[in-house]
């Protein structure tokens, strides 16, 4: 969770292909609400580096996390999380399409 907090660590991660594995990670493991609010957090924050929303959303990383969302959403901690990364996707003009959808 931490290491993605930092910018540099935000390029390292995406670049050592850290993206898939989480939105991975998020999609098999939709009914459990801690993974659900890990990975949206990690998510959220690898998406304040601005390139990141692109890959994340070319990654398939949009639709977990509406996804989660919509399962957890009596979950307060996976509707923040989650909330939170599409707040800084929705950022990217190409992403806010998906996201409404």
């Amino acid at each position: 969770r931490g290491l993605c907090c930092h910018d540099p660590n935000q390029v390292s991660i995406a670049e050592a292909g850290g993206i898939t594995p989480v939105v991975v990670a998020l999609t098999r493991h939709c009914d459990n609400s801690s993974v659900c609010e890990a990975a949206c957090v990690a998510l959220w924050n690898l998406a304040v580096h601005d390139p990141n929303q692109v890959s994340i959303a070319a990654a398939g990383g949009i639709e977990p996390v509406v996804a989660a969302l919509a399962r957890h959403g009596d979950d307060s901690s996976v509707c923040e999380a989650a909330c939170g990364a599409l707040g800084i996707l929705g950022g990217h003009a190409a992403n806010q399409v998906s996201i409404a959808e």
